[in-house]
């Protein structure tokens, strides 16, 4: 299959497609340097090691602040992920800068703003990033870009990912800084009834919720966690995390988040 970027994505046949998403890696070139109080690096590294040992991974997902304002650390990401065999499929968040994050992971294994088919399966990736601001926002293009993709493929299940929260999550600080336009998201998923999950980053905590069929998940970072349900930011005692999707033939999905 070809996504949307151009590039090949390898078919995946299976009756079982077992997903990765991790989020807000938040990475400097320099590997020693900490974000609040962690080391992105290590943690990272942590992460990927306690995660190879779970499911064979048919896809990966990248949902957001990849690196922490330093696009140096781009090249950081390829070493990192080399020993996966799968399509890594990865969006800007508020952090990041897309035209380096294109112009680093040009490879055939990383796919940036784009989109796949996988047996019964269809992943897509959104771009909610706004230059220069914390908060989120789907341009008219990616919002198109969405339509056309469901509308190509109308007898795929469908899981999109994004960088910023659609909905809201309890936590005034956070909210502010969420997706803009979630109303516009919801209205494209309401004419396409094969859409099963929608996950996101950038709160650095866990969310599980359901919207009619429709899961609504969010990942906690592979870093630090922020405190949930808070009106003021605060940092989070719990350790770094990845989510698993498990996406069956028929539709269902089961999912959880591994704390390591």
């Amino acid at each position: 299959m070809v996504d949307l970027v151009g590039r090949d994505v390898a078919l995946m046949t299976s009756s079982k497609l077992y997903v990765l998403q991790l989020t807000d890696l938040h990475l400097s070139a320099d590997v020693t340097a900490q974000f609040r109080g962690v080391n992105p690096y290590e943690t990272l590294k942590a992460t990927l090691a306690n995660s190879a040992h779970q499911f064979p991974w048919s896809a990966v997902l990248l949902t957001g602040d990849l690196v922490n304002d330093d696009a140096r650390a781009y090249a950081l990401i390829p070493p990192l992920f080399a020993s996966i065999d799968a399509p890594i499929y990865c969006m800007p968040g508020n952090h990041d800068m897309p035209n380096a994050m294109v112009a680093a992971l040009d490879s055939p294994t990383f796919v940036v703003n784009g989109s796949g088919v996988h047996d019964a399966w269809l992943i897509i990736t959104l771009d909610t990033s706004i230059h220069s601001m914390a908060a989120g926002r789907l341009s008219d293009a990616e919002l198109v870009r969405l339509e056309a993709t469901l509308s190509a493929y109308p007898d795929k299940y469908a899981l999109i990912a994004l960088h910023h929260p659609p909905v809201k999550m309890d936590s005034a600080w956070l909210d502010a800084i969420s997706l803009q336009n979630a109303a516009e998201l919801f209205a494209v998923l309401a004419r396409h009834p094969k859409v099963r999950v929608v996950t996101w980053g950038h709160a650095h905590q866990q969310f599980d919720a359901e919207h009619g069929q429709v899961s609504l998940v969010c990942t906690p970072a592979t870093c630090v966690q922020f405190k949930p349900h808070t009106d003021n930011f605060m940092v989070d005692s719990l350790s770094p995390a990845y989510r698993w999707f498990c996406l069956k033939d028929n539709g269902d999905v089961e999912t959880d988040v591994v704390y390591i």
